[in-house]
């Protein structure tokens, strides 16, 4: 239905990309993840309207899709980012958020919060940002059901943000297991020569066939592609590769299982070295681009 009703709204659009649109915005609305940063086409001369235009999709979409009541939009203004956000399952994450002196991330915990890592030259682990604690605080607070009320369909952060805070709040609503945190809003290069061991999360749909019917884009998807430093492992055994896809496991197929979908869940890694990676903070994109899903080194 989010399918069929998308490409209904963006006849110009390839429909490889609303799929991967609707594929997106379905896993937030059953709850198998938080949020999704969308980021899957352009929209020709109506850049300007796009949060007015995407809180139109989705009040058109709450009415044949009954599971998108609990979804919102989040807008973040200065860099134009869109989220959709499963809200009742940020509420849900957001009464875990550690106090000071807490444990940064429990890894029994479904609902954890990522390891945060500053990008300094030598990547370091450090503790929940406090700002990013204190907005995700303020946006649950704000989208809270009211008696008799639904929830409001859209929300504008109010804080004035920089690459700093845009970079792991991105990470940390998109469900990462590592959430970067650049030393400063001019840092234009990281991670320079430092390993990685880059992560793939992938849903496969069980009885999709390979045949043209049923397109590769349309038998699997996604779902997180992020790195971690190696180095990290040192700091943290949660940051292990086998913990870290243990944790991906344990977090994302019992929400799959309660879905009740046929698909199955596979993670990988591998490890890769990287010379230098520079960020376009100039570009509308700039935060996405530093946040770990599109760590394409």
């Amino acid at each position: 239905m989010i399918y069929s009703k998308s490409q209904h709204i963006f006849k110009r659009v390839a429909a490889k990309k609303i799929r991967h649109f609707a594929l997106d915005l379905c896993f937030v609305s059953l709850g198998i993840r938080t949020g999704y940063l969308f980021d899957a086409f352009a929209i020709s001369g109506l850049q300007q309207r796009r949060p007015a235009l995407f809180i139109d999709v989705l009040a058109s979409l709450r009415q044949v899709v009954p599971a998108l009541e609990d979804v919102i939009i989040l807008h973040e203004p200065i860099s134009d980012q869109l989220f959709f956000v499963n809200f009742a399952l940020l509420e849900a994450r957001c009464a875990r958020i550690p106090g000071l002196g807490d444990h940064p991330r429990r890894q029994d915990d479904p609902h954890g919060w990522p390891f945060f890592v500053q990008l300094s030259e030598v990547p370091t682990l450090v503790e929940f940002p406090t700002l990013i604690a204190s907005l995700l605080r303020e946006v649950c607070a704000r989208g809270e059901k009211s008696a008799g009320l639904s929830r409001p369909i859209a929300l504008t952060i109010t804080q004035p943000l920089d690459v700093v805070d845009l970079v792991p709040l991105a990470a940390a609503l998109l469900e990462y297991p590592v959430a970067y945190v650049p030393a400063d809003a001019d840092q234009t290069a990281f991670l320079t020569g430092v390993p990685l061991d880059v992560y793939d999360c992938v849903v496969s749909f069980i009885g999709a066939s390979d045949d043209e019917a049923h397109p590769e884009d349309a038998r699997e998807h996604t779902l997180l592609k992020f790195s971690s430093p190696s180095c990290l492992s040192e700091q943290s055994t949660g940051l292990l590769p086998a913990k870290v896809m243990e944790a991906l496991r344990d977090r994302f197929g019992p929400r799959l299982n309660a879905a009740e979908g046929q698909w199955s869940l596979a993670c990988g890694t591998r490890r890769r070295h990287t010379i230098e990676y520079r960020s376009s903070l100039g570009s509308r994109h700039s935060s996405h681009r530093l946040a770990p899903r599109s760590n394409r080194y």
